[in-house]
């Protein structure tokens, strides 16, 4: 059903699944994904990842996208909550430090968006978003001369950056 586009049949047939087997991660999970990256159905996508972090504990990728989930529905702080939750489950794993930035980012709160983006750069320090990201909250706290170095490394790193070159240019004229 899923390949088929019928979504909502699709969810119905893995309910009855889960009825039979009311501990199975596997499907749970990759319904919760495929409502997230192909369907963009957040608040359905929320209700299996809170089973699978109830059936395991300890599943990160699960806190991850429930993380994930709340960003896009632009509740951040529920977001940060979760992504803390998988960061003590695995404290390397990747683009979490990157999304509790951005988080911090959406509600102005930009020295905490930066220690969260250097806190990523630990785990992935090639990473051109991570430092266009930085830029960004320097920026914004008027730190203009660092906003700009944070610019630069973004583009040693990927120089057809186009929104570190815009932006570096907005900063240079600060």
């Amino acid at each position: 059903y899923i390949k088929e586009g019928k979504i909502d049949e699709a969810i119905r047939q893995f309910n009855i699944l889960f009825e039979k087997d009311k501990n199975d991660i596997t499907n749970r999970f990759y319904l919760a994904d495929t409502l997230i990256f192909t369907h963009e159905r957040f608040n359905d996508a929320l209700k299996y990842l809170k089973d699978v972090i109830r059936i395991d504990t300890n599943f990160d990728q699960g806190f991850f996208d429930i993380g994930y989930c709340y960003y896009k529905l632009n509740d951040f702080k529920n977001a940060i909550k979760y992504y803390n939750k998988a960061i003590k489950i695995n404290p390397l794993l990747k683009n979490v430090w990157l999304n509790i930035g951005v988080s911090n980012f959406s509600l102005k709160n930009y020295i905490q968006a930066i220690i969260a983006f250097k806190k990523e750069l630990e785990i992935q320090n090639d990473d051109y978003l991570v430092w266009f990201n930085i830029g960004l909250s320097q920026f914004n706290l008027e730190d203009y001369n660092e906003a700009i170095n944070s610019f630069k490394r973004a583009l040693s790193i990927y120089p057809n950056f186009y929104f570190a070159w815009l932006n570096m240019g907005i900063t240079y004229e600060k």
